[in-house]
């Protein structure tokens, strides 16, 4: 979604609307804005919306530092910083360093090394690097979860003043949305920011008044549907974005690299595009937490961060981060893609900005601050198979699938990272493996399986509901 003119032409003529639009959002947000007027050109309007939405942006970034600054600030805050700090300062040339035995202080060098395989995400064309993590997988003790509204992350007496921002400026992108009702670009904002104001109807409608190519509104109302947990609409808005792409599109869209193992990756590449099609058809059809349920949750969340970074790497710059690859875009992309959006980001302060730019700066890359941590809740899962699955479904053993291993008490160990995860809409407990067995009767075959359902999270006595169920190809699931 990149095709917005950014041309150094329009921006300078369009200068002097700057303290136009600064003084317009200086006013209430029931005040009428003042340069919204439809322009002639396209590329005018979307400077225009640029300059907004930058603006915005960078107001949002004050209020989340001033938040970020007050937490620190807090009893145990300080120390929390302190704990973080290497997650924020994750350099890809210090992986035998004091920061890989801190990062993962009582574990073992065997899991060190597994773990850092992973949890250290690289950039090709930057040192910028990413350590996601859930090592503070307890609450967090003054934020939000991010995933459910960007204004989380701030503290609640900076919110109404975003609030009102943001109302303004969600007045512009829908003066322009009436003026260019086929603009993808306008449409995808829309939708983002009335999400980010958590106005569910009004994003609803953003999504289903797109006008643009038919595949992106279609990802647009999957994605809206989504935010929702409307997973069987998503998942049909979904199939409607695919019928509607190129095959080139597709490919582009439906490519999982980041997904699989490295030493994995070599085997998908390798594909044709239309070979790699039907892998990754197969590759999801293993991938489904629950064939009970209908619509797959694991593909819909896929989706769902392919827009979301669609709508972010929109513009260069969005509240925090850069998405262009030279500034480690492409790190982000990566994460975003493999674990979704995180719940919390913590900032280190103006000194570890500092610090961490003249690392990146000495190695030959640019500034990318503010840097921050990327944390995760530890309720999530790995419901994806190695690619020997894929090839081989039907001989594919049962501990080829590792949800999350979890203690005695039923809570999943933080030592585990794996190279992918999302959070299901319930919680998911994988059981032993058990017994299986095919038993030849003249007019057909019975199977019978035995588990001992032994989870922590399985009380005794606790009526159990339990279904056999056969999936012989990604289309087909049968109750047996």
């Amino acid at each position: 979604m990149k095709h917005l003119t950014r041309t150094l032409a329009v921006v300078v003529l369009l200068s002097s609307d700057v303290a136009t639009t600064r003084a317009t959002h200086a006013q209430s947000a029931t005040s009428p804005v003042a340069h919204t007027k439809p322009a002639h050109d396209s590329a005018i309007t979307h400077a225009r919306l640029v300059l907004s939405i930058t603006e915005f942006q960078a107001a949002w970034q004050r209020a989340w530092r001033e938040s970020e600054s007050r937490r620190h600030k807090s009893p145990n805050g300080e120390s929390q910083l302190r704990l973080r700090t290497p997650l924020i300062h994750c350099h890809p040339t210090e992986r035998d360093s004091q920061f890989v035995r801190t990062f993962w202080y009582g574990a073992d060098d065997v899991v060190r090394e597994k773990t850092f395989q992973f949890a250290q995400i690289t950039g090709k064309n930057s040192v910028f690097a990413a350590c996601p993590t859930w090592l503070f997988a307890d609450p967090y003790p003054a934020a939000q979860d991010e995933r459910f509204g960007r204004d989380a992350a701030l503290m609640d007496s900076l919110r109404v003043g975003m609030h009102g921002l943001r109302a303004l400026l969600l007045s512009e992108l829908d003066v322009a949305a009436n003026n260019w009702p086929g603009d993808g670009w306008i449409s995808g904002q829309r939708v983002r920011f009335w999400f980010d104001q958590n106005d569910v109807p009004s994003a609803m409608a953003a999504a289903n008044a797109c006008k643009a190519q038919k595949w992106w509104c279609a990802a647009l109302r999957g994605y809206a549907h989504a935010r929702i947990n409307e997973i069987r609409p998503a998942e049909t808005e979904f199939r409607e974005m695919q019928r509607a792409m190129t095959l080139t599109e597709r490919c582009a869209w439906d490519d999982v690299r980041d997904l699989l193992l490295p030493s994995e990756r070599n085997a998908y590449t390798s594909l044709s595009c239309s070979a790699r099609l039907s892998a990754v058809t197969k590759f999801w059809w293993l991938s489904d937490p629950l064939f009970r349920i209908p619509g797959n949750e694991r593909q819909v969340e896929h989706n769902v961060r392919r827009v979301e970074i669609a709508l972010h790497s929109a513009l260069e710059q969005d509240e925090r981060y850069t998405w262009t690859d030279r500034f480690g875009g492409d790190v982000l992309t990566s994460l975003v893609l493999r674990y979704g959006w995180p719940g919390y980001t913590a900032w280190g302060g103006d000194f570890v900005d500092d610090d961490h730019t003249a690392y990146l700066e000495t190695r030959g890359s640019p500034r990318a601050s503010p840097y921050t941590t990327f944390e995760y809740s530890i309720d999530r899962v790995h419901t994806l198979p190695p690619w020997s699955a894929v090839t081989t479904p039907f001989a594919a053993p049962e501990s080829s699938w590792s949800l999350s291993p979890d203690d005695l008490l039923g809570h999943p160990y933080t030592e585990w990272w794996p190279v992918e995860h999302f959070r299901t809409r319930r919680r998911l407990v994988q059981l032993p493996e058990g017994q299986h067995a095919l038993l030849r009767r003249e007019n057909g075959i019975r199977v019978a399986a035995t588990i001992t359902l032994d989870h922590a999270l399985l009380r005794s006595g606790s009526a159990l509901d339990v279904m056999m169920l056969a999936s012989p190809s990604p289309t087909r699931v049968d109750t047996l």
